[in-house]
């Protein structure tokens, strides 16, 4: 089981959450590991997938040309 410290906030019934920028690049690079699938990754994190493929382009580019091990961060 996975332990997960995220800050969320629920105003007008909808939830918000806050995720720590490491998490996310995490949760980043285990949906770009092959054979693995982005909806797989975010039901383990109760992310929506849309969620995770926002990230996905924000931190990194996980096609195969894309140099392995570098992420692309923005503030």
């Amino acid at each position: 089981m996975r332990f997960v410290l995220v800050g969320e906030i629920i105003i007008d019934g909808k939830r918000k959450r806050t995720w720590p920028r490491d998490l996310k690049r995490q949760i980043v690079e285990e949906s770009c590991a092959p054979g693995v699938s982005v909806c797989e990754v975010a039901r383990r994190y109760d992310l929506e997938p849309s969620q995770l493929f926002h990230w996905r382009k924000r931190f990194r580019d996980c096609s195969p040309s894309a140099s392995e091990g570098h992420l692309r961060v923005f503030a």
